[in-house]
This record gives structure tokens, sequence and C-alpha cells, in this order.
């Protein structure tokens, strides 16, 4: 009998922590949606013998994150990250959408340095790619593999972070040649800096960063999904202005984050 409540309770705790997560993101439910999210702590975070995840009934655990990511802001999840115990390894498509939670985060609460953060984990996933296209091909094209993934991410999180030189080179507007030029994305940048000078490309550039965020950033986290895109609100505010000025003057991202 113990063993079919213990059987009954594992079945249904993950279920019950994904109803908590879904509880509606107010004072009432404060308390529920933190019970969801310690419960879900603990869930992901079990490891059985020999190190592997505890089985998750009815989910593989990559479903399972992705169900309850859904649930979550982009605060929670970037939270749920940087707590990870480090002997828990991160899938690539949970490193993916934090990235993108980080750029959420970042950005409404005009935080840049969690670009820096979602800049970084894009380039992690550019090397995880880059390792096993290169095991697969044995090693011929990593370099180009590495570049070529989520080089547009990163030419948007760099956009972000002022650095607009970064930004153009990650998406080949200046080498007509270049292996991260997309002819959609450049036909699309240069349509909207008509008018403008054709080396800068700033109001195109401008208007593809707030597509990006208002169609694949902000409608992956419960409070984004409805938020407008105002790039000015980011750009004039005293404290992205002198994070993103430290940068430029070669300031370690760290210091820029103290100051």
């Amino acid at each position: 009998m113990q063993e079919q409540i213990d059987e009954t309770l594992q079945k249904l705790n993950p279920h019950c922590v994904l109803e908590l997560l879904a509880f509606p993101l107010d004072m009432e439910h404060r308390g529920k949606r933190e019970e969801g999210l310690q419960g879900l702590q603990s869930i992901l975070w079990a490891v059985g013998e020999g190190g592997a995840f505890a089985h998750i009934p009815g989910y593989t655990r990559e479903d399972y994150m992705k169900e309850a990511f859904t649930h979550m802001t982009a605060a929670e999840q970037v939270a749920l990250f940087t707590s990870t115990p480090s002997n828990i390894p991160a899938e690539s498509s949970e490193v993916y959408s934090v990235a993108l939670a980080h750029v959420a985060e970042g950005f409404s609460s005009k935080k840049p340095y969690l670009i820096q953060e979602a800049d970084n984990l894009f380039l992690q996933l550019q090397q995880t790619n880059a390792s096993s296209n290169a095991f697969a091909v044995g090693g011929s094209n990593a370099s180009t593999d590495q570049q070529l993934d989520f080089a547009f991410e990163r030419a948007m999180c760099q956009l972000l972070l002022g650095e607009l030189d970064d930004c153009r080179a990650w998406l080949g507007l200046d080498d007509t040649n270049s292996p991260y030029r997309e002819p959609a994305v450049t036909d699309f940048v240069i349509a909207n800096s008509y008018g403008t000078d054709e080396d800068v490309y700033l109001p195109g550039l401008c208007k593809l960063l707030e597509s990006w965020l208002r169609e694949v950033v902000f409608p992956s986290f419960r409070e984004t999904d409805q938020l407008q895109v105002k790039l000015r609100d980011y750009y004039d505010d005293s404290s992205v202005l002198n994070y993103l000025e430290k940068l430029e003057k070669g300031e370690s991202p760290l210091a820029a984050a103290a100051a």
C-alpha cells in the first residue's frame, strides 16, 4: 500500500507543480507560485544513482522543463538557471530559452548586464554546436559552424549593448561574401533604412530589433507577452547609458554592472 501511495504522489507532484506555476501573477497567488518554483527545483535537480536525472512520470526532463517554462516569467527563468547546481548540466534548449529570458528581463528592467549574459549564453550554444559539428565531420568546418549558429541573436545582443559595428559584422551587412549574411535580413534592414547613410543602417537595425523583441522574445514569457517595445525608453535610461558608456571605454562588464 505504501508503495502505491508513494507512486501516486510521485505522479501527482510534477503535475501539481505545473498547476501552481500556472496561477496568475498577482500578490494573491504569489505564495502558491513560489511553492511551485521550489517544487520545480526539487524535480529538475533530483539526481538518481550514477548521476542520472530522476524519472519524471509522463515526461522527458526536457519536455517537462519546456512545459514549466511556459508558466514562468523571464525573471524566474533567469533565477532558476543561475541558481542551478554545477553538477546539473543544462540542455541546449534550456540554454536558448534562458538566453531569451535574459534578453527579455534585461530590456524590460533596464539591466543591460543581463544582455551581456545572454550574449555569453548564445556564444556557449555556438561552441556546443561547433563541437558537435566538428565531431561529426572530423573538425574541418568547426570554426565556420560555430560562428554561423546563433549569429543573428548575437547581433541583436550587440545592438542592445550599443556595439553597432559588432552587430553589423554578425549580420554580414558590410560584406556581401560574409557567411553570416542572410538576404532576407539584409533586405529588411536596407528597406527600413531608406533615406539614411547606407553605411550605418541604424533605422533598419532598430526596426529589426523591435521585430525580434516583439515577435520572438517577449511572447515567450508571461510578464512580457503583452509588453510594447519602446527602444527609446531603454536607450534613454540613465543606468543603461552609464553601462553602455563604460563598455565603450573598454571597462569589464562586471565593472560596468557594479557602477
